[in-house]
């Protein structure tokens, strides 16, 4: 989910590339190695959008001014929905989520066209997860923020309860015609960290593949992204790395990318502890609290928007409930780093 100030801010790349050389974490800085391939990609890094790091890789052997205009594109794509998906910020003549939640409750909010898409395409992975995906749930993320922030103390089941209360997605009533959103609770918010900025990132990668553009990776704070194949043809071979450094070569498990993306939840970098509990930023939509069933759960699909969805959704499932959600996206796959370190493989690549 989405925290100002959070630990994400250069915490790690959950997610790295490998082409016979390694992009290495984002904490340290973006390196590719050019073993293997004629030249090192281009690269461009970008600080401020989502309370992040992110890169984009140009494999293609284009020119510095092809390259340039793509930076140029992909920097006013992760402003904009950086600003459209603020809920702690407003900003001059944008109608953006801060806003939402402040004034929907009165009445319809004028937003832009991009808002209402992102707003959907939420409530439809809402549908498909039943309910473990849930944007609605401001309300109750607003609190755990606020006790992650003091870091002292656990909220207790009735604050979170009565929150709980004012998380029904079905009161964010969508104009469409009319390109407004509405509360019918007037004590709901919106939170949309645990899907901006996979889909933000989709959004690029699909304006790169309109303009028949292939060989870009795109990485948004671990949320993986690789356009077309390498101009050889081959993919990238990335791995999910193992927090619990108990996995030779540091990675529970390494895959070939080529059209599609690769994102990780997890528990072990935007936390804190009480009484020797950890207390991580991934909430459950029926206890209300972090649950520990799994260390780390990454899933791989061709949209990187759905990738962000599912890996929070998933986290909160069972591996049997996981397989049916993933059902109903063919080819993907999930992959879980449990507490007592096995490592599972569901979906497209099982077996």
């Amino acid at each position: 989910m989405m925290w100002k100030n959070s630990a994400r801010v250069g915490a790690s790349l959950l997610v790295v590339l490998v082409t016979l050389g390694v992009l290495s974490a984002m904490l340290t800085g973006c390196q590719i190695g050019d073993v293997g391939d004629k030249q090192k990609p281009k690269s461009h890094l970008f600080y401020d959008y989502f309370d992040t790091y992110g890169s984009i890789y140009d494999y293609t052997g284009g020119s510095q001014e092809e390259f340039d205009e793509i930076v140029e594109l992909a920097d006013s794509i992760f402003k904009e929905y950086h600003i459209l998906t603020d809920i702690y910020n407003e900003y001059d003549g944008i109608n953006n989520l801060c806003t939402v939640n402040e004034s929907a409750k009165n009445g319809p909010v004028k937003v832009s066209e991009k808002l209402i898409e992102l707003i959907e395409f939420s409530k439809e992975m809402y549908n498909k997860t039943d309910g473990n995906v849930n944007i609605a749930m401001g309300s109750v993320l607003k609190i755990w923020h606020a006790y992650r922030e003091e870091g002292k103390a656990v909220p207790s089941y009735e604050i979170l309860s009565a929150a709980a209360e004012h998380t029904d997605i079905n009161k964010i009533k969508i104009d469409k015609e009319a390109s407004t959103i509405e509360f019918l609770d007037k004590e709901m918010s919106i939170d949309v960290g645990s899907i901006a900025k996979g889909y933000a990132v989709e959004v690029l990668a699909q304006a790169l593949s309109e303009r028949n553009i292939s060989g870009y990776a795109i990485d948004m704070g671990g949320n993986l992204r690789v356009v077309g194949t390498k101009p050889s043809g081959d993919g990238w071979i990335s791995g999910i790395t193992d927090p619990t450094q108990t996995f030779e070569g540091g990675y529970i498990y390494k895959t070939e990318l080529k059209n599609n993306s690769l994102v990780t939840s997890g528990t072990y970098q935007r936390f804190y502890t009480v009484d020797g509990v950890r207390y991580h930023h991934i909430i459950d939509k029926d206890t209300l609290m972090p649950e520990n069933n799994y260390i780390s759960v990454s899933i791989i699909y061709e949209s990187s928007a759905v990738c962000d969805a599912l890996s929070t959704a998933i986290f909160n499932m069972t591996v049997s409930e996981a397989e049916a959600v993933l059902a109903q996206f063919p080819g993907a796959s999930a992959i879980f780093l449990n507490n007592d370190g096995a490592v599972t493989v569901i979906g497209a690549l099982k077996g």
